[in-house]
């Protein structure tokens, strides 16, 4: 385990977590990522760059195009520059993608995490746009189906990870046998320890920092607004069938209709975010 070690009993024992430590799991952390901000170094927890900041960032890049004109083939160098204002683009770009994603779907119970695909996230912005939230929705659950393992593995990350292997691996097994009921209630209850591992608090209490990790997933605190829909106070019984996999209504047996795919997606999808 790459973020801590077993006893001689095989107890994971996460490492204590120093300034330098976090810097260097951040950076690891999103250098694979499609967003790339590990490049840049863009922090969350800190104003997004104005349009007069990525002006300026794209002028110093211009200086550096003129640079590489000095040397190498035309075609080469010509390649590289376009690569360069491409990627700067796109990552001075990328914060709005992830903020109309928000906009749009935390209402619905879905959140922008930073193991998602730029693409994902455009084509689900466009069809949110044209008001077409059913396919969008669709779009994302094909998603996660087809990607789940990649997202499952991430996972590995967590503190305390291997403690709970066992009860990821049954909410992961009943899930692919279609079983919601029973995996939907597991993967709440690991967010929930989730949040005592990294936040102190239990993940669904409001008002917890999301900015521990410094991660896009807890870009200008729209994530608050997700837990807020989870969390939300249901006491009425309810059989109706569910589309957002209400915290409370599950766990205390007031909403019981919440044996489908659709919600055991975003019960997986909201597990996704919380390790970004």
């Amino acid at each position: 385990c790459r973020d801590g070690n077993r006893s001689r009993k095989g107890v994971y024992e996460a490492p204590e977590l120093t300034k330098s430590y976090k810097k260097r799991r951040f950076k690891r952390r999103y250098r694979d990522t499609h967003c790339h901000f590990c490049i840049v170094g863009v922090s969350m927890t800190k104003k997004l760059p104005s349009s007069i900041q990525a002006e300026e960032s794209l002028s110093q890049l211009h200086a550096m195009k003129q640079l590489l004109s000095i040397s190498g083939s035309k075609k080469d160098t010509d390649d590289m520059k376009k690569r360069i204002e491409n990627q700067a683009r796109a990552v001075f770009a990328t914060p709005d993608l992830f903020l109309d994603f928000n906009k749009y779907f935390n209402k619905l119970g879905w959140h922008g995490h930073g193991s998602l695909p730029i693409p994902l996230l455009e084509q689900a912005n466009q069809l949110a746009k044209s008001n077409l939230f059913e396919e969008a929705e669709e779009l994302l659950v094909n998603h996660y189906t087809d990607k789940f393992d990649y997202h499952f593995i991430l996972l590995r990350g967590l503190p305390r990870y291997f403690e709970r292997e066992h009860i990821f691996e049954k909410a992961k097994e009943r899930f692919f046998q279609e079983d919601y009921i029973s995996c939907v209630p597991l993967i709440l209850m690991m967010i929930d320890g989730i949040g005592y591992d990294t936040f102190n608090s239990v993940t669904f209490k409001i008002g917890v920092d999301f900015n521990t990790w410094d991660s896009i997933s807890a870009i200008n605190g729209d994530i608050d607004n997700l837990i807020k829909e989870i969390t939300r106070v249901r006491r009425i019984f309810n059989t109706d069938k569910l589309t957002i996999p209400y915290r409370n209504g599950i766990l205390h047996g007031i909403d019981v209709g919440y044996d489908n795919k659709l919600v055991a997606i975003k019960a997986w999808a909201l597990l996704f975010t919380i390790r970004d």
